[in-house]
């Protein structure tokens, strides 16, 4: 989010959500917006309801899938169309799929946006987010890892000296 957010930015976040990507994203100055994830609608996100979020000072729209705390995976059609809804708007999708390896239903394995035929186009406006830390039961470790474009990468590269450069203490 650091590489994405400034002051005075909105990033859509699903509700419920585990309160830290809320805190890390008044943290960097922005705004945050909620969409619904009812249990009416399965826990997935209505698109009517996240276009008539986005606005002039809309910079990202955040999803996790598995969703933590539903446990909802995102299906392949719907991940297709928020993706497409981002390019079309021109904003960021930040794709959190670090519980993407903790899916039980044969199939929705293998379901997260790198899997979407959307992203043949989509390589600006997309930035994904995984790593190990839950898949191999080392939370503690906070390893983790991105696909964005370059010159997201850049920012990112920059702002991991300051932000993680101390190892956990085991």
């Amino acid at each position: 989010l650091s590489a994405t957010l400034e002051t005075g930015d909105e990033i859509l976040l699903p509700d419920p959500l585990w309160p830290n990507v809320e805190m890390a994203s008044r943290l960097f100055g922005a705004t945050p917006v909620k969409y619904g994830l009812t249990p009416e609608r399965g826990f997935l996100p209505d698109l009517a309801e996240i276009e008539a979020a986005i606005t002039a000072r809309t910079k990202v729209l955040y999803i996790c899938s598995p969703s933590n705390p539903t446990g909802r995976v995102m299906p392949p059609e719907m991940m297709d169309a928020l993706i497409r809804l981002c390019v079309a708007r021109g904003i960021f999708l930040v794709s959190d799929e670090i519980y993407g390896e903790i899916v039980f239903d044969e199939d929705l394995r293998g379901a997260g946006c790198l899997s979407s035929p959307a992203m043949r186009e989509a390589a600006e406006h997309v930035i994904w987010l995984g790593g190990v830390s839950k898949a191999f039961s080392m939370t503690g470790f906070r390893v983790g890892f991105a696909r964005a474009p370059r010159r997201v990468l850049e920012l990112l590269e920059k702002n991991q000296e300051a932000l993680f450069s101390c190892g956990v203490p085991f």
